[in-house]
């Protein structure tokens, strides 16, 4: 190739990006008028009612990723809004006694004293007394180095409404690593830099976008476990975030607005 032919190339690749960043550079301008106007008069604005003012100020298709930023203009006024702060005292614990969960229990400890334990027959048990408030916590499996998710316990994390406070994990004497948690009704660690949660029944091809929208905002995704729904395209996700806290508080904000169903299953401290 002659070197005219390679410049002009260059020199086009050069204009389209001048031009793509002046066009992100528009848009966020526009975003950010958009959030101040909607919040002169009313800081308290919930994540449906910012999708009904972004919706209503584009004049494009609807992008995840400019709306995630709009989410954190309008939490930039009022970080409070979508904060749900919980007392993360625990006090008991119930668990099916084996090697593993003692270990756990002996790392739980020496972050909530005083632990009380008490034990189980079995983790459904375990949940059962947490769900009814016979007991502050219980202690679960999550996932093994061999298995990964555990989808059972996961699906009795979302059946009881159960909530991640503390994640540990262990080493078994056949060098499988389990993470074991430490798992509440409804307390949860707001100041912690890792959450995870559950998205169902979201079509596969909005899932790249979802994960851009989360980066924008400076979550980065550190695990995601897809299950297929029954639906064609369709899948049920669970995710791993991890960002400091007022990232987790935007992310959360922006979830309840895009996808009403998702579930917090958890935050937590790393």
């Amino acid at each position: 190739m002659d070197k005219l032919k390679l410049k002009i190339i260059i020199d086009n690749f050069r204009y389209a990006e001048n031009e793509k960043k002046l066009s992100e550079s528009i848009s966020d301008g526009v975003v950010s008028e958009a959030a101040k106007l909607a919040t002169v008069e009313n800081t308290h604005i919930t994540p449906q009612e910012a999708l009904e003012i972004f919706t209503g100020v584009s004049d494009s298709e609807f992008d995840m990723k400019s709306f995630a930023k709009f989410c954190c203009e309008i939490m930039s006024v009022d970080p409070d809004c979508s904060r749900d702060v919980s007392d993360l005292s625990v006090t008991n614990t119930v668990y099916l006694r084996n090697p593993l969960t003692d270990k756990a229990y002996e790392t739980f400890s020496k972050r909530f004293t005083p632990l009380r334990a008490a034990y189980s027959h079995d983790f459904k048990s375990s949940c059962e007394d947490v769900y009814y408030d016979r007991a502050d916590s219980c202690i679960l499996p999550l996932e093994n180095s061999y298995d990964g998710l555990l989808m059972p316990f996961r699906n009795m994390l979302i059946k009881y409404e159960l909530k991640l406070a503390a994640v540990t994990k262990i080493t078994s004497d056949e060098e499988d690593q389990q993470s074991l948690a430490l798992v509440t009704g409804n307390m949860v660690d707001t100041e912690g830099n890792m959450l995870e949660a559950y998205i169902p029944s979201l079509d596969i091809a909005l899932f790249p976008s979802l994960l851009e929208a989360a980066k924008s905002i400076k979550c980065e995704i550190t695990r995601v476990t897809s299950v297929k729904s029954k639906n064609e395209n369709i899948y049920d996700h669970h995710i791993c975030f991890t960002a400091d806290s007022s990232s987790l508080s935007v992310l959360q904000y922006f979830l309840s607005a895009v996808s009403p169903a998702h579930i917090i299953l958890g935050q937590y401290k790393i």
